[in-house]
């Protein structure tokens, strides 16, 4: 929502945030709320917020609920909405905590334009049973056939509040599956989220990152790819360690390469 790849904000984990940690602040990012707040955009935020720091409400969201963990939080007995902690008394299906939170701030803000952030702990381990699970069900493909019915739900509100038409929704997902929950599409396993390897992610993302692995330099080194796009183009296939060595020269490389081609 920053529009900037993870390793260009330095979140790249869930713990990226803390302390004196690499991750993304409020303060620095070119957030999404920002822009939509000066739409006069009423916004939210349901479910994971553990990638970034901070609260939802000090990145913008004028409300929000969430829980303590980056992981699955499913049923549970507390959470947290707009800074404070709701204790329910009992165990609850957390997913539908925050599906009803979601579907109750798009009816509330139906006459004004909304941003709804809705992050699913869905599917997410450890995979449990959910509210329709059936004695020997298998519990993953329930996961599935919950978030299924999840964003179902958001759509037909949508639908039936007349909205539709006047809607983006964007359904996204990791590049990936645990590795203790391995899956295929088209025959190519998907297991191994959060991993470098180039069938699971953009080739010129996958580039970016092995060099970042391979250099370990950061933000510097990226902002200079920038300015020398035409020339990384030209060199893609150098070894990565001999690219990263000449980052040092990029400017002055990019402007030859300028000159061979003014023509």
């Amino acid at each position: 929502m920053a529009g900037r790849y993870v390793f260009r904000t330095g979140g790249i984990g869930n713990g990226s945030w803390r302390g004196d940690g690499p991750g993304a602040k409020s303060a620095y990012e070119p957030f999404i709320t920002k822009v939509l707040k000066q739409g006069g955009y009423v916004m939210a935020q349901a479910g994971k917020w553990r990638q970034v720091g901070e609260t939802p409400r000090d990145w913008g969201f004028d409300e929000y609920v969430t829980d303590p963990t980056a992981g699955g939080w499913f049923w549970k007995d507390s959470y947290e909405k707009n800074g404070e902690q709701v204790n329910t008394g009992k165990e609850v299906y957390n997913p539908d905590i925050v599906h009803a939170f979601s579907i109750d701030f798009i009816t509330r803000n139906k006459e004004k334009p909304f941003f709804l952030s809705f992050a699913m702990h869905l599917v997410h381990g450890p995979i449990l049973r959910t509210p329709d699970t059936k004695e020997g069900s298998d519990l993953y493909e329930d996961n599935i056939a919950s978030m299924d019915k999840q964003v179902g739900g958001i759509v037909a509100e949508v639908e039936k509040l007349g909205l539709r038409e006047k809607t983006l929704i964007i359904f996204s997902a990791d590049n990936g599956t645990a590795n203790s929950y391995t899956s295929a599409i088209g025959g190519r396993m998907i297991s191994d989220k959060s991993q470098y390897a180039r069938r699971r992610l953009p080739r010129a993302l996958h580039r970016q990152l092995a060099r970042r692995d391979a250099c370990g330099r950061g933000e510097q080194r990226h902002h200079q790819h920038r300015r020398s796009a035409p020339h990384l183009r030209r060199t893609r296939r150098r070894q990565t360690a001999r690219r990263c060595e000449d980052r040092r020269h990029q400017p002055r490389r990019a402007n030859s390469w300028r000159k061979r081609h003014a023509a």
